[in-house]
């Protein structure tokens, strides 16, 4: 009788423990439960977050796009060794290439071969100085052979692993520097015609003085210099009318 009661005893402790053991796993079971939820709920987040950020991303890479393409100067990217990495799309249609032809391709080969020497060492003096931005102004030649001038901004942009690259915004200023050349031509002709009249001048026998709207005296001819008997630059700045009228 004893031994019965031994054993439902130690079949009661077993199957106490047994429970014990089951609501121990159950628990275990319900946190692990828990947990995955959580995590795929997380997840779940971190996926409709990221798809979120994406669209933002594209969406403003997509108006940047639109922007620059629109623009009405050439924007273009090169890296550290003159290579075009981007050109939007007046600057192809300047250019006269494809895309094609000019992505890849380093800025020296649309550069006439008189300026090659002087522009090479504009890039490599900017590259190396390590300056932030710079304005140059620049010969460019298209495709069909036609030579057009440019005026351009360019930045200086440093990649997180230490490389670099360039962003420039460039203008067609070809008719601005055309203009500036017939006005240094007229500019010369102006001072080739002054000096052959001054010259004209000083070889007649005419005594003659140069003054402004106010009378004052702005040159004295040697001549009129030796009529009155003045010397030099004596009668400079003074009044005409109150100096030499009696």
């Amino acid at each position: 009788m004893d031994e019965i009661a031994i054993l439902k005893r130690k079949l009661q402790r077993e199957n106490l423990a047994r429970k014990q053991a089951e609501s121990i796993l159950e628990s275990k079971a319900l946190e692990l439960y828990k947990a995955n939820e959580l995590l795929r709920e997380l997840n779940q987040n971190l996926e409709s977050e990221i798809a979120i950020r994406t669209k933002s991303l594209v969406d403003s890479e997509e108006k940047y796009r639109t922007v620059i393409e629109q623009a009405k100067d050439i924007i273009y990217r090169i890296d550290d060794e003159g290579y075009f990495l981007f050109i939007n799309k007046i600057g192809i249609e300047k250019f006269g290439y494809t895309e094609e032809e000019i992505v890849g391709k380093r800025y020296i080969e649309f550069i006439p071969e008189d300026d090659l020497e002087t522009e090479f060492a504009y890039y490599t003096e900017v590259r190396d100085s390590e300056a932030a931005t710079d304005y140059h102004e620049f010969r460019i030649v298209s495709k069909d052979g036609k030579i057009f001038w440019v005026g351009q901004n360019v930045n200086r942009i440093t990649n997180q692993d230490g490389t670099i690259y360039f962003t420039a915004v460039a203008r067609d200023i070809t008719r601005r520097k055309a203009t500036e050349t017939a006005l240094d031509k007229a500019k010369i002709e102006l001072q080739k015609s002054e000096i052959k009249y001054k010259g004209i001048l000083e070889n007649m026998e005419l005594g003659l003085i140069e003054v402004d709207t106010k009378g004052n005296i702005l040159r004295v001819y040697d001549i009129f210099n030796k009529m009155l008997g003045y010397e030099g630059n004596e009668l400079v700045g003074k009044n005409a009318n109150k100096t030499l009228l009696v």
